[in-house]
């Protein structure tokens, strides 16, 4: 009853099956439920054993039935770099006991578990089973956690783990993507909630930790460098551009750090003006503006922080690679701002016919959308009209789609945007960026991230997926059934994307992990590296 012991886990520590190990270690979630029961018609006491309601073995002889439910079990212990999983069985009598199954087959005792005070070793598990219609046998739900040591902050780059170790996720992810993970790396948690922000580059994944940011191989997982930072990160890790250049940003309630995506060479560190300034990362670098309505916004230049002034009114949009600042506002103008004092002329642009402005919609670097009231809409329809950032003729007008909410302290709400700039999501509707076709969402679609090729977000607590052509079939059928319970109540959301690669940060048991996640069907090596 023992199982081919797998890649060692990246986190090092003991395994299972070496001296030293304790059962009490392994937490207590998620649960998978395993079962014996009769095999309906059968009248030679003939039983078949399920895991998580799959029929995985069906025999007369009880021993047999119960090896290949403890094999199973031991398989999916193998996918966790503890290598041992929580257990809960039931027989037929309805008698439940609990147990820890490691990826060999060995089996302990968890009903004592439950007792902080116990510190004994567990006891071995005795599965039972009466003979004829008597059937009993130790079925289990079955959870687990990762064992993983969580390095401290460094700026020197961990050993690189010799293969990725597949993962299973301890939450429920996206659907149509896989459950298992083709890697994780432990990251340092920021408090009792796990960490959403990271970003990736197509080579390297960036997420942060207590006091750092750090960046790891999306080939691997294998953490590449460490940079520390002046307090918890509260915006970033982002990709983005600085003075033209690629870097990965960062920024605490004090400081705002960027660092080379390859090397981790700093190239900027600069003091925030107040504990007021927020930082806003834009694909073309960061924005500093003031939660108390100042009238100044600060961007990069060169190595300093320099101040532009933003027309009254006006929505800050991105800064550009020599340091100007592009706005907007109504009743439907652009401004190019280089000075910390003058904002100069505005660039008019021409409004739909009979149509008044209503907000700025979003921005990318080639292109600024507005959104216009249309005369005798129903209350809360806009269309969208994108102009060149330099100004000059409208580029596309959309039809009238429902107006987006701002988020809470937002100047707008903004259209998260590919990487590429083709195509967006502007409250519950995708915007072709290039043509300005657009396609509904559900309502109550939250986004999350968007990539160039499918965007993440949550639908009634349950978390899916898009594409440019709208939901994907694998997200219609899981809103269809509804949001399962754990669904609910542990969404997996992404919070990084590239390609058809998703990447989380989720808590398993008391430590945070960053997780890669394929899409299903998609080969473990497809995940990173492109």
């Amino acid at each position: 009853m023992s199982s081919t012991r797998q890649n060692t886990p990246s986190g090092g520590g003991i395994g299972p099956s070496e001296a030293g190990f304790d059962p009490s270690t392994v937490p207590v979630y998620p649960v998978v439920r395993i079962r014996l029961e009769p095999e309906p018609g059968a009248v030679d006491g003939t039983a078949r054993g399920l895991v998580d309601g799959t029929v995985v073995a069906v025999s007369s002889d009880l021993a047999d039935v119960r090896a290949q439910l403890i094999r199973e079990v031991a398989r999916k212990a193998a996918l966790r770099p503890g290598r041992a999983i929580r257990a809960k069985g039931e027989d037929l009598s309805g008698a439940v006991w609990e147990m820890v199954v490691t990826d060999d087959g060995q089996t302990y005792d968890a009903t004592a578990l439950r007792s902080p005070r116990k510190t004994g070793r567990p006891r071995r598990a005795v599965l039972i089973a009466a003979a004829g219609l008597a059937l009993t046998v130790a079925v289990a739900l079955v959870a687990v956690v990762l064992i993983l040591q969580r390095p401290a902050p460094s700026e020197t780059a961990a050993p690189a783990p010799p293969a990725p170790v597949a993962t299973e996720l301890p939450v429920a992810g996206p659907a149509g993507w896989s459950r298992v993970a083709t890697w994780s790396a432990p990251v340092e948690g920021n408090g009792p909630n796990p960490t959403s922000q990271v970003a990736a580059d197509g080579l390297r994944v960036f997420a942060p930790g207590k006091d750092s940011v750090s960046a790891y191989s999306a080939a691997t997982g294998a953490r590449l460098w460490s940079a520390g930072i002046d307090g918890t990160a509260q915006t970033g890790p982002a990709v983005t551009r600085v003075n033209g250049a690629p870097a990965v940003v960062a920024a605490s309630s004090s400081e705002i750090q960027a660092w080379d995506p390859a090397t981790g060479r700093s190239l900027l560190t600069a003091k925030l003006p107040s504990s007021s300034a927020r930082v806003r990362v834009t694909p073309t670098g960061p924005m500093v503006t003031d939660d108390n309505g100042g009238q100044h916004v600060l961007v990069v230049q060169g190595q300093n922080l320099v101040a532009r002034v933003l027309p009254s009114g006006a929505t800050p949009l991105f800064p550009t690679a020599d340091g100007a600042l592009m706005a907007a506002a109504a009743p439907g103008q652009l401004w190019r701002i280089t000075s910390d004092s003058v904002a100069g002329n505005p660039i008019p642009v021409q409004a739909p016919a009979g149509m008044t402005f209503s907000a700025v919609a979003g921005a990318t670097e080639r292109a600024v959308v507005l959104a216009y009231a249309p005369p005798g809409a129903p209350s809360g329809t806009v269309v969208l009209r994108a102009f060149p950032s330099s100004g000059g003729d409208a580029l596309w007008t959309s039809t009238p789609v429902p107006q987006a909410q701002a988020a809470t302290g937002a100047t707008s709400a903004l259209v998260p945007a590919a990487p590429s700039g083709h195509w967006g999501v502007y409250g519950t509707s995708i915007v072709d960026l290039d043509l300005g076709k657009t396609a509904s969402l559900p309502n109550g679609w939250q986004t999350s991230v968007v990539g160039d090729e499918v965007a993440f977000g949550t639908v009634d607590g349950v978390a899916v997926a898009a594409t440019p052509a709208g939901l994907t079939p694998a997200s219609k059928q899981a809103l269809a059934a509804g949001a399962s319970g754990t669904a609910a109540t542990v969404p997996g959301t992404p919070g990084a994307v590239w390609g058809t690669a998703a990447y989380l940060v989720a808590r398993d048991g008391t430590a945070e992990h960053l997780y890669a996640v394929p899409a299903a069907g998609v080969p473990a090596t497809s995940t990173g590296g492109r």
